[in-house]
């Protein structure tokens, strides 16, 4: 069955199907996101929360949703596996909205510049680290300058611990393929001239997608 909306003498067919799967797929996802509180009792039901994902509706309540749960005071105190549940979800959403990855980011800024008073120092560096490897997801999903721009901004405020930038620099160009963007270059060559990041990178962390590039801009 078909169903025709008329908008602005614009004659647009949508297929009752596709609308049920949506409306199915969106009811699943609300019974799970109310009915499972912890991290804990989501994790069984992965599978069918990530095909309800799939649905550009379904994920941005999802978003909704997940914002709601990490900016909860007492999340990150219970929640202290590497990989947090909630925060693994935004990659799956990354890959497959496009239209959600600046809130998404907006989302991992909030968190990265959060005071954890309550965390031990080195649980907050952990944490951290956890949310720039978000951003570094986010990369893979053609998301780069924003984030590039974003980095770059903390390095040069100088209110960011330099290893959480080293950490960046390293994954990034482990999971990137030369030849890069001019704009991408351009972006990245302030951090390439501080040798206390890269110096240490090509000491104990050196890839030879990092090296190359090095070679090509110097």
């Amino acid at each position: 069955m078909v169903i025709a909306i008329k908008k602005i003498n614009i004659r647009k067919s949508i297929n009752r199907e596709d609308l049920d799967c949506t409306k199915d797929a969106l009811e699943k996802a609300c019974e799970l996101c109310t009915t499972c509180k912890a991290s804990s009792e989501l994790l069984p039901h992965l599978p069918d929360f990530f095909d309800c994902l799939r649905y550009p509706v379904v994920a941005k309540c999802a978003l909704y949703w997940i914002e709601i749960i990490l900016g909860t005071e007492s999340y990150f105190k219970f929640n202290t596996d590497q990989t947090p549940l909630h925060l693994a979800l935004l990659d799956e959403i990354s890959t497959n909205h496009c239209l959600l990855h600046s809130r998404i980011f907006d989302l991992l800024i909030s968190i990265f510049e959060r005071s954890f008073k309550e965390l031990e120092d080195l649980v907050q560096l952990e944490l951290k680290k956890t949310v720039v490897d978000r951003m570094i997801h986010l990369t893979t999903c053609d998301y780069v300058v924003p984030v590039l721009k974003y980095i770059v901004s903390k390095w040069k405020s100088k209110d960011t611990d330099l290893s959480l930038i080293r950490h960046f620099i390293a994954e990034f160009f482990d999971v990137i393929d030369l030849p890069l963007s001019k704009q991408i270059i351009e972006n990245f060559k302030p951090l390439l001239k501080d040798e206390d990041l890269i110096g240490t990178i090509q000491r104990h962390a050196a890839t030879k997608v990092l090296a190359e590039f090095m070679a090509e801009t110097n």
